[in-house]
């Protein structure tokens, strides 16, 4: 408990830090610009500190260790995904829009970040439990949002957190760069096509035979801008 609330309190003084400090707010964006592109783990605290044009004892003002330092750019990374599908979620007018709101701001943050970084992140254990935690939360969000739309008729009956998890976890296959390499994609077609299956299935309406459904059963008329979940 004592741990988890001194993470928080760590949180808090470093975003009133960097709101006070335009130059922070700076070397902030440019680590992440950097990280992004070139990775992180192979770069050392002098290396920042000279490409930053700033001292190491800048560097530390935002984080104890070269590993902090990591964790915190991730974690605001991750932040920034969770508060734009959010935003996107309550701006929206229905579950549909809701939902496919979520899925560019995964497919918009993945844009941004190359293979490299994916690869470091791999190796970076620390990095690995932001990811994790990250993920449950996404879930928790998407499995709400599939959870209203089967209310109001939008969704089939399926599983919310189910189908929420289907989502996020084949969304972390898709940054592994085994998967690019294997299956030719760049991150950003990737996830075009991950959209595209997860939100309109793989099978053609008459694959299940006329009127039928793949269980034998009537198809039932779906109401406008469905999302059939397969």
């Amino acid at each position: 408990m004592g741990t988890r609330a001194a993470v928080r309190r760590s949180r808090k003084d470093r975003a009133e830090l960097l709101a006070k400090s335009p130059r922070l707010q700076r070397i902030v964006e440019e680590l992440e610009a950097l990280f992004f592109k070139e990775g992180f783990l192979h770069i050392h605290t002098e290396e920042l500190a000279h490409r930053l044009h700033c001292s190491k004892q800048t560097l530390y003002t935002l984080a104890q260790s070269r590993d902090e330092l990591f964790e915190v750019i991730l974690e605001r990374f991750l932040s920034s995904i969770r508060a734009q599908a959010q935003k996107a979620s309550t701006e929206a007018p229905d579950r549909v829009t809701a939902l496919t709101g979520c899925l560019d701001a995964i497919k918009h943050a993945v844009s941004r970040v190359s293979v490299r970084f994916a690869e470091d992140l791999n190796e970076f254990p620390r990095g690995q439990r932001r990811r994790r935690e990250h993920e449950d939360l996404m879930a928790t969000m998407i499995a709400d949002i599939i959870s209203g739309g089967i209310q109001d008729g939008s969704f089939q009956a399926v599983h919310p957190r189910l189908t929420a998890e289907i989502l996020i976890r084949g969304a972390a296959r898709i940054v592994q760069p085994s998967f690019l390499s294997h299956s030719g994609l760049s991150l950003s077609q990737a996830f075009v096509e991950f959209h595209k299956v997860y939100l309109h299935g793989v099978l053609r309406p008459e694959a299940s035979g006329p009127g039928k459904d793949q269980d034998g059963g009537h198809n039932r008329a779906r109401p406008a801008n469905v999302v059939a979940f397969r």
